[in-house]
């Protein structure tokens, strides 16, 4: 798989469970994930220049849990888990 391959395929799983507002909030609200973000994000790039697709594997994890995680945060009420939206009914 080349590097852009795994780009791509990361983007369109984070697409999946994106919530518009997110970047945003992020950036005004959780400034130490949003440099970690944008490390990442500079990460991903240099190792697709490079062809590590080792490394970009890894890296592209670390990115897409971190949002993963910062929409799980977006979306949940203040005080609640987050258990509520993954209930089936």
């Amino acid at each position: 798989m080349t590097a852009n391959s795994l780009i791509d395929l990361s983007l369109e799983e984070i697409a999946r469970g994106y919530q518009p507002g997110v970047l945003p909030w992020m950036k005004a609200d959780k400034p130490k994930e949003w440099n970690e973000m944008i490390a990442l994000e500079k990460k991903i790039n240099d190792e697709a220049v490079k062809e590590d697709v080792e490394g970009l594997k890894e890296t592209l994890r670390r990115y897409k849990v971190l949002i993963q995680i910062m929409v799980k945060k977006f979306r949940t009420p203040k005080g609640e888990s987050g258990n509520l939206f993954n209930q089936g009914g």
